[in-house]
């Protein structure tokens, strides 16, 4: 779903569940931020809740930056994509599991999961057995936040706002997988508006084609998600129709409004159930289902000359919505850039030193994220396969323009230099950048490239300090290069297909050779 399920129908149905004007947008933002925070590098802040410093978590960097009070890496895990640089980091299958799966394709059960299934519906059911893994998280957050005195629940509303967003997406994205999957490539043969009954196009002819034209590994490559479909299954104003490329015999289609207000429904009562209320009967949903209705039925492309869509959505929504009693006194207001202010979205050398509190929601967020992904992953879900064997090499002179070399050593694996995992002391460039750590892994079927190297690396900071260059040579004699100029640390990858692919020498350098 788009924002204006994420934002706007969740914050309309937040207060007629009658939170507080407050609550309801705190709610609301997190439910759409799930969508938005997009930072994929590594960050430096001056402290972080020791809760998070568990290794269990994934995401603090023990150890300072080298530098007096420049504060400790931490890697929060990223949880939206949207431009087309972050949809070129999710062909990476490692991101794709933890990225796109957890938070908009979850499947029914953590065994579905574990096999990038497809996303299946969930329903809501107060006080009768639930059927998937994410009514049964919402079920746990809804007992926490009834157990939590009143004045402690403001960051639990961090967690109803991210676990409503998987809930929203799980049910629009059923049929769809998280993973690079070929039973993601459909053709979408018809999308009608709700609105008028006539025929939309949803995808530009540009890209209609292009993606009609892709077979074998191109269209592998794109097949992660909807993609196929374009934004067919987030709009809350179209029906739509897709067939399979794979089996022409399977046919998916679905009225996008009907179902999106079924989702409703449930969301408000899960949201009473927050607040000590009994689900409303028919007659009682009847009224807010046809005011739910008129606000699903708006296309943001009839939008007035001049005005943004997200003016646009506040327009139409505060119209069908601002008359209701129960939702006296609504207003819409999103910034993505300014619901932590800002701060947080930074990357690179600046330390980070958020205020309360902003600091607080964002470690918030930060957690239950994390909490998510420790659920269906274990421990440490983010450091990619376990169990990997050391590749064991050697560096006689540790520093600046070396090499390490190892005679023979496995397929995959986790490369340490005289004995360590930890790179940072041994491959040095100028200015401060190193490598921190470098895997070894295959990767999918689906994947043009058979092998992928993930460098966890910064480049040097100065300005005229120039890039830092590795050079990897497999069993085989070919040799593949890596540049690093970012100063920000980050993970960097470098693919590549070989008969014999095990790595048996590295070479870091200042210069290009």
């Amino acid at each position: 779903m788009d924002i204006a399920f994420h934002y706007f129908a969740v914050k309309t149905l937040a207060r007629l569940a009658e939170f507080s004007e407050a609550d309801a947008q705190a709610i609301a933002e997190m439910s759409e931020y799930v969508d938005d925070y997009t930072a994929y590098s590594y960050q430096r802040h001056r402290s972080i809740p020791d809760e998070l410093k568990n290794p269990c978590y994934d995401v603090y960097m023990p150890g300072q930056n080298n530098q007096p009070n420049s504060g400790y890496n931490f890697n929060p895990c990223t949880t939206g994509f949207g431009s087309m640089f972050d949809y070129s980091v999710l062909t990476i299958s490692n991101n794709q599991k933890n990225y796109v799966l957890p938070f908009h394709f979850l499947p029914l059960d953590i065994p579905g999961v574990n096999e990038g299934a497809c996303a299946e519906e969930a329903h809501w059911h107060n006080g009768s057995p639930q059927d998937s893994l994410i009514s049964e998280e919402m079920q746990d957050a809804k007992n926490e936040y009834i157990r939590t005195p009143e004045q402690e629940r403001s960051n639990l509303l961090v967690k109803v706002g991210m676990l409503l967003h998987i809930y929203a997406d799980t049910c629009a994205h059923q049929k769809f997988s998280g993973y690079a999957r070929t039973s993601n490539q459909v053709n979408l043969v018809e999308v009608y508006e709700n609105i008028s009954g006539e025929r939309k196009s949803l995808l530009p002819r540009f890209r209609e084609k292009f993606l009609e034209s892709q077979t074998g590994w191109p269209a592998n490559a794109v097949s992660i998600g909807h993609a196929f479909a374009g934004e067919a299954p987030d709009c809350t104003f179209v029906s739509w129709k897709a067939q399979s490329r794979e089996h022409t015999e399977q046919v998916i289609e679905f009225n996008n409004t009907d179902r999106f207000l079924l989702k409703s429904r449930e969301i408000l009562d899960y949201l009473r159930c927050l607040r000590g209320k009994e689900p409303l009967d028919a007659s009682a949903w009847a009224p807010f289902e046809a005011r739910m209705r008129s606000a699903f039925l708006f296309d943001p492309e009839s939008r007035a000359r001049g005005q943004s869509v997200f003016e646009a959505l506040c327009a139409h929504w505060l119209s069908c919505f601002a008359q209701e009693p129960s939702a006296q006194g609504i207003s819409y207001h999103y910034d993505a850039k300014k619901v932590f202010g800002g701060s947080e979205l930074s990357t690179g050398l600046t330390a980070i030193d958020l205020p309360d509190p902003a600091r607080t929601r964002f470690y918030s967020f930060v957690r239950y994220a994390q909490d998510h992904l420790l659920r269906l992953y274990g421990p440490r879900p983010r450091s990619g396969k376990t169990d990997l064997p050391d590749l064991v090499f050697s560096c006689s002179q540790s520093g600046e323009n070396s090499r390490a070399d190892c005679p023979s050593s496995p397929t995959e694996g986790v490369v340490t230099i005289n004995g360590s995992r930890d790179l940072s002391q041994v491959v040095r460039f100028n200015d401060g950048g190193c490598v921190y750590s470098v895997t070894l892994e295959s990767t999918s079927s689906l994947n043009p490239y058979d092998y992928c190297l993930r460098v966890d690396a910064q480049g040097p900071r100065g300005m005229t300090s120039g890039n830092g260059y590795l050079y990897f040579t497999d069993a085989g004699g070919d040799t593949y290069s890596l540049k690093i100029f970012s100063s920000a640390r980050k993970e960097h990858t470098l693919r590549y297909n070989s008969d014999r692919p095990e790595i048996i020498s590295i070479v870091w350098s200042n210069t290009k050779k």
